[in-house]
């Protein structure tokens, strides 16, 4: 197994490091380079060009729009962990860029500057198996269930595989993926998203199904879902593409 770490600037080197001393310290085998999805995006195309051959796993971390962990998921149908830098408003903007992904591409967050909270999706890697946690809407349950079957995984019981957890927007919540609930968001809400993921694993306010197809693809570790997570993205272009 073997991880690459991007970051968007060498200026960013305060936050990094202790991301790659955490990755150090569970042994994990990394590559890291510097590169700006805006700035270098020739230089991003070659890096990506292998990387599904490559790695198991990409952290990317950068400031302001923050879109580098975005077009690397995008890119790619491996698990991405996207780091906020605060270069601007606390990293509010940063945080949302990460966070908010939209449905089909997910990338897991944390929080602004809290890169050695990545690290934790390596030990991911290891696991069989996907369970979701009591307090998802129905509807929600049902869709991401759908998504299940449709992979062949089978929703396993609490405490077991990757634990999906829900967490609605100011409380506190235990799991190795977390899913902000809301049935309302305005900005004021913004600080509390902040507050909430100064640690573990997010995807963005009410987006289970992001976080099964992420859960999904740090499952494919051993390439067991790699044809079904391909026809997947492969659909999801089809229907964005124009005709």
């Amino acid at each position: 197994m073997r991880v690459l770490v991007l970051f968007g600037s060498a200026s960013d080197r305060g936050v990094y490091e202790p991301l790659r001393s955490a990755l150090n310290d569970r042994e994990v085998s990394h590559d890291f380079r510097v590169c700006s999805a805006h700035k270098s995006p020739r230089y991003l195309d070659s890096l990506l060009q292998d990387a599904g051959e490559r790695y198991a796993l990409v952290i990317a971390g950068a400031g302001l729009a923050a879109h580098l962990p975005g077009v690397v998921a995008s890119r790619l149908i491996q698990p991405v962990v996207g780091v906020p830098v605060n270069a601007a408003l606390g990293g509010a903007d940063a945080l949302l860029s990460v966070l908010q992904m939209p449905p089909g591409v997910p990338v897991l967050a944390v929080g602004v500057d809290q890169a050695a909270e990545a690290a934790a999706a390596a030990g991911l890697l290891q696991r069989e198996g996907i369970s979701l946690l009591d307090g998802f809407p129905e509807q929600r349950v049902s869709s991401a269930k759908a998504l299940c079957e449709r992979f062949g995984i089978e929703l396993l019981p609490p405490g077991k595989g990757i634990t999906i957890a829900p967490a609605p927007l100011g409380s506190r919540q235990q799991g190795d993926i977390l899913v902000p609930l809301a049935e309302r968001s305005d900005a004021r809400d913004i600080g509390k998203l902040m507050e909430m993921t100064r640690s573990g694993l997010w995807v963005g306010i009410n987006r289970l199904d992001n976080a099964v197809l992420a859960a999904v693809e740090l499952l494919n570790a051993r390439g067991a879902y790699t044809r079904e997570l391909l026809a997947y993205r492969a659909e999801l272009e089809e229907q964005y593409a124009p005709h």
